[in-house]
């Protein structure tokens, strides 16, 4: 056997398994809750009786439009992401906040079920943790 096939066979299952991990994200899903821990070690929480948010993400790019619980804008997220194992990482191309723009934030994930589980890494003195859930078929609009 030549010494080259056992480095083509790895990369190839190498391709595979990213090929796997960014499919398994793409889709439309609805944000579930979230957990924040500030600097001062306040935990707040975040449910669907505070936030309506829509994450969509295609092969490549991610969509975030979140709005408060009275109906106004809170933020839209938009940029590439890259899969890496159990490190999801977008790239803000576009922010309601500018100075977002060009920032790159790491989370940890895991699927269970119709279930997505992200928590960033070390971005800032603050650690968020996020649950959604993925979207199956067409919904109805979604009012508080």
């Amino acid at each position: 056997m030549s010494p080259i096939l056992p480095v083509i066979l790895f990369l190839s299952f190498g391709v595979s398994l990213l090929a796997q991990s960014t499919q398994s994200v793409v889709g439309t899903w609805e944000f579930v809750s979230a957990t924040t821990v500030r600097s001062d070690g306040t935990k707040v929480e975040y449910t669907t009786d505070d936030l309506r948010s829509t994450k969509i993400l295609n092969q490549t790019h991610f969509c975030v439009i979140t709005r408060n619980a009275d109906g106004s804008h809170r933020h839209t997220n938009e940029g590439p992401f890259v899969v890496e194992g159990d490190l999801y990482t977008e790239t803000l191309e576009y922010a309601t906040n500018p100075s977002w723009i060009g920032s790159d934030v790491t989370y940890k994930w895991r699927i269970e079920g119709d279930l997505w589980y992200i928590d960033e890494i070390g971005t800032t003195a603050e650690s968020r943790g996020e649950v959604w859930r993925r979207v199956r078929g067409a919904r109805k609009a979604v009012e508080f």
